[in-house]
């Protein structure tokens, strides 16, 4: 049987820096291995239609972000003009987060990754996209009152933030 030690912001702080992704998510280490190639192929295909509607000062790889205690490195994300950064991080959520699904996220730290994002007090992110390859599609979360959406899309769709159409054929490897 093994326990989860449960972290700290200040604590997150001073781990050592190891290949991958490490994030914070209700004080459990989240730890992914570096990127496969096919996935930042992804990631960087969404950066670059991202940069059609959004200057490169805006739309961001990997990037993180520290929202309350949790703290967060989506794959490609799209700041608000007037984000607060502290110096070393973007405070808050950014109005759009790209998370491109790998073999190692799981659905519940997905679903939870949604709910920061969207449900955070600071400011709230517009949209959540799960590029998912296996399926070419993309599901697209939103909060609507005070539930958070979700459509599955794999056609162009109308982005909330900014109002542009978003063509997610574009992302994928063919």
């Amino acid at each position: 049987m093994s326990t989860t030690s449960i972290l700290s912001f200040a604590e997150f702080e001073q781990l050592p820096d190891e290949p991958g992704k490490t994030e914070l998510l209700d004080g459990e280490l989240i730890v992914s291995p570096p990127a496969i190639r096919d996935h930042a192929r992804i990631a960087r295909r969404c950066e670059t239609h991202l940069w059609r509607h959004w200057s490169r000062d805006e739309v961001w790889m990997e990037s993180g972000f520290k929202i309350g205690d949790q703290f967060l490195l989506p794959d490609v994300s799209v700041i608000y003009p007037d984000q607060p950064f502290d110096g070393k991080y973007w405070a808050g959520a950014p109005a759009i987060v790209v998370e491109v699904r790998s073999p190692s996220n799981t659905a519940a730290a997905l679903q939870r990754k949604v709910e920061v994002y969207l449900l955070n007090t600071i400011r709230p992110a517009t949209e959540v996209w799960v590029v998912e390859d296996r399926r070419k599609s993309v599901t697209v979360y939103r909060l609507s009152g005070e539930e958070i959406t979700l459509v599955r899309r794999s056609a162009p769709f109308t982005c909330s933030y900014g109002n542009v159409t978003i063509d997610p054929s574009t992302f994928f490897v063919r």
